[in-house]
C-alpha cells in the first residue's frame, strides 16, 4: 500500500512515473467518466513492476481558446 507521502509526491510531480517502483515506463487507458458522473479516471499500469492504479481527475477551471 502506498504511503500518503508517496501519493503526494506522485501528485506534485505530475504522475509521470510509477509511485511503487519509480519507473517511467507506464501506460494509461483513456480517461473515462462513469455513467453516474462521478470522478473522471484512467487506469494506469507500470510496465516494469506490473502494479496498477487509477489516476482520478477533477475539473478545476476552463480556459478560452482564441
Amino acid at each position: 500500500m502506498l504511503s500518503k507521502d508517496r501519493v503526494l509526491q506522485y501528485l506534485r510531480t505530475g504522475g509521470n512515473y510509477c509511485p511503487f517502483c519509480g519507473s517511467d515506463q507506464i501506460s494509461s487507458s483513456p480517461v473515462s467518466v462513469p455513467a453516474d458522473d462521478s470522478e473522471a479516471n484512467a487506469l494506469v499500469e507500470c510496465l516494469a513492476c506490473k502494479k496498477q492504479w487509477r489516476d482520478i481527475y477533477k475539473l478545476v477551471t476552463i480556459e478560452e481558446v482564441l
